[in-house]
């Protein structure tokens, strides 16, 4: 599916990082929305068919396919909201899964949600480091970076 004329607008999109602000997050939302315009415009029959459930059934197909009676299934990233999302509609169909993550299935659905911002995340990041450091100064020659008491 192509929802741009070149690959650089999609790439730009693609590529950008989580957001860290609801001012951010507003910002890749209308992004997402331009996206989905554009999706639409240009795939409008298509993208009507594309969904988790419809790739959670195609999985079953090709479960099927390769003569598995139960799926294995190994989900990273999205695969982890697509493991879930066949557990779901095939229950009796799955033998394992491992999932990298929770995910909080209806809040992703449903969104927008606050499951992909992490507003403050980098103050957070430094203030766990900072503590580390401390312990690790207070514990002296047992930790490996407290090197004369200079652990940053």
């Amino acid at each position: 599916m192509r929802c741009f004329d070149s690959f650089e607008p999609a790439e730009q999109l693609f590529l950008q990082t989580a957001p860290d602000s609801w001012a951010q997050f507003r910002q890749k939302a209308a992004a997402a929305r331009d996206f989905a315009r554009r999706c639409l415009a240009r795939n409008g029959d298509l993208l009507r068919h594309l969904s988790t459930a419809n790739v959670a059934r195609d999985l079953d197909v090709l479960r099927q396919a390769v003569g598995d009676k139960k799926l294995t299934f190994d989900g990273f990233s999205y695969g982890t909201y697509l493991g879930a999302t066949y557990a779901a509609l095939f229950p009796r169909n799955v033998r394992a899964l491992v999932l990298d993550g929770n995910v909080a299935a209806n809040e992703y659905r449903s969104g927008p949600g606050a499951t992909f911002v992490r507003e403050h995340g980098d103050e957070g990041a430094s203030d766990t480091l900072d503590q580390f450091f401390r312990l690790c100064v207070a514990a002296g020659g047992r930790c490996a970076f407290a090197a004369g008491g200079q652990s940053r």
